[in-house]
This record gives C-alpha cells, sequence and structure tokens, in this order.
C-alpha cells in the first residue's frame, strides 16, 4: 500500500508539472501570438500612412510642376508691373477689379493657384494696411474665437481659460507678423536685407500667417480633424516657395531667404502660442 501511494504521489506530481509546462506552452503562444497581430496590424496601418502621405506629395509635386509650366507658357516676363497694371485696367472695369482683388480672394486664389495667385496679387494695389483690416486681423481673430467652441465638446467648461488661451491665440499672431519681419532682416544676407522692408514681403508674411490661422479654424471647431489639419502647414510653405520668385532675390541667396521664411513663417506663431500658454 505504501510503495501504491508513493506512487500515485509521483504520479500526481508528473501530471501536475506536465500540467503547468503545458499551460507556460499556452501562454507563449498566446504572447507570440499577440505579438505578432500586434506587429502586423502597426505595419499595417504604418504602411496605409506611407501611401497615403507619399500620394499626397506626389500630387503636391505634380500641381507645382503644372503650375509652373502653365506660368511660363502664360507669361514670359512675369515681373513687369508696369504693363500687368494696364492690361488690368483696360480689359476689367473697375467693380469687376475690385471684386477681384479683395484680400480674403487673394488669399484663397494664391492658396489654390500658387504662383498665379501671387501674381494677381503683384497686379493688385493692395497696401498691406489693406490686407490686414481685410483679410489678415478678421482670420485670426475668428481663429481665437474658435477656442470657445471647446465649449461644445468638454464636460467642464472654463470660461476663463478659455478666454486667456483664445487672447493668447490673437496676440501669437499678431506679434509674430512683426517679430517674422526683424528675425529676416536680422538673418538675410546683406545685399538683399532690404527686401524685407517692401511692401510685397509684408504682404507674403501676411497672407503666410493667414493661410496657418485658416487652418487652425476646422482644428478648432471639429477637433476630430486635427491629425489631418496638422499636416496643412506644408501648404503654407509651398505657397511660400512660389511666392518668393517675385521678390526678386538673386540666385546665390534665394535658397538661402526661402527656407529663412518658411522657418520662421511657420515656427514663430506657434512658439509664441506655447509660450502664451506656459505663461498664462
Amino acid at each position: 500500500m505504501v510503495i501504491f501511494h508513493c506512487f500515485e504521489s509521483e504520479l500526481d506530481n508528473s501530471r501536475l508539472k506536465n500540467g503547468t509546462k503545458l499551460q507556460k506552452k499556452i501562454q507563449s503562444r498566446k504572447f507570440y501570438s499577440n505579438n505578432i497581430q500586434k506587429t502586423s496590424i502597426f505595419l499595417q496601418t504604418g504602411m496605409r500612412r506611407i501611401l497615403r502621405y507619399g500620394f499626397f506629395f506626389v500630387i503636391l509635386r505634380k500641381f507645382s510642376q503644372a503650375t509652373d509650366l502653365s506660368m511660363k507658357n502664360t507669361d514670359s516676363d512675369d515681373l513687369n508691373l508696369s504693363t500687368d497694371m494696364v492690361d488690368t485696367a483696360s480689359t476689367e472695369s473697375p467693380k469687376k477689379h475690385k471684386r477681384r482683388h479683395t484680400p480674403f480672394l487673394l488669399l484663397l486664389n494664391i492658396l489654390m493657384t500658387g504662383t498665379a495667385g501671387w501674381k494677381d496679387l503683384r497686379r493688385s494695389r493692395l497696401t498691406p494696411e489693406q490686407t490686414a483690416a481685410g483679410c489678415f486681423y478678421p482670420l485670426i481673430a475668428l481663429a481665437s474665437a474658435c477656442r470657445f467652441a471647446d465649449w461644445f465638446y468638454l464636460p467642464e467648461f472654463n470660461l476663463s481659460e478659455t478666454l486667456v488661451s483664445a487672447v493668447s491665440v490673437f496676440v501669437s499672431f499678431f506679434f509674430s507678423y512683426f517679430a517674422i519681419q526683424v528675425v529676416c532682416r536680422w538673418l538675410f544676407p546683406t545685399a538683399v536685407k532690404s527686401k524685407t522692408e517692401t511692401a510685397y514681403f509684408k504682404l507674403m508674411v501676411q497672407y503666410a500667417l493667414s493661410s496657418l490661422a485658416l487652418f487652425l479654424i476646422p482644428a478648432e471647431v471639429l477637433p476630430i480633424l486635427e491629425t489631418i489639419t496638422v499636416f496643412l502647414p506644408i501648404w503654407t510653405a509651398f505657397i511660400i516657395t512660389k511666392g518668393i520668385r517675385f521678390m526678386v532675390i538673386p540666385n546665390q541667396f534665394l535658397n538661402r531667404c526661402m527656407v529663412t521664411i518658411v522657418v520662421t513663417v511657420i515656427v514663430t506663431p506657434y512658439l509664441l502660442m506655447w509660450l502664451c500658454d506656459k505663461i498664462l
């Protein structure tokens, strides 16, 4: 009997050991299968994003090539302002000319056509003050007011914090306009520093900042679109590269000036907003 009981106890121990080993194998297989599934899902989503953004950049490249080709075919000399103004004044009535060259419509034209929009801006007789009053200030005010859209989404809406956040948006864009001019004047080569004092440079900075404010509005009103609108400043950089050609900068300084304008225009407002959020 004692031998039988010992044999049964050893058999039970061996069964327990085999059971624990089997459970460990099952758990390890589940762990590896879960890891494989997670890795495959991660790779699938990564490839989808790469294909999506790659398709976007291909379209952007093709569109820029098409606009450049159309501008080369339509005009051999885009920089002659006097002939452009004479042609516009002779072929268009004053009312039609005024409607076409309103600041906000020019912004939409620049965003949609690139080089052709900047050319229409050169043809127009708008001053930086007119553009600021008709496009720049209203858009940054609207972008700051859209911060109050949190009232529809947040269960605990704080009016004072939202008001401070809205004011920080307006102040950031407002002071960015002047800060960009100072930084560009400091970073531009000595031979082209005077270009930062021209009316066209001020207009270009205003329209670039206005496009950023316009892209900020849907992200504030519909937070679900924030993952998409975060890439829209790329389009602002694109329109700047199309508009800098009308500043008539020598080729040896063109790339340096273009990178300076793109970086300062995109970085300055978001940097000031971040500082305002930290301070206030």
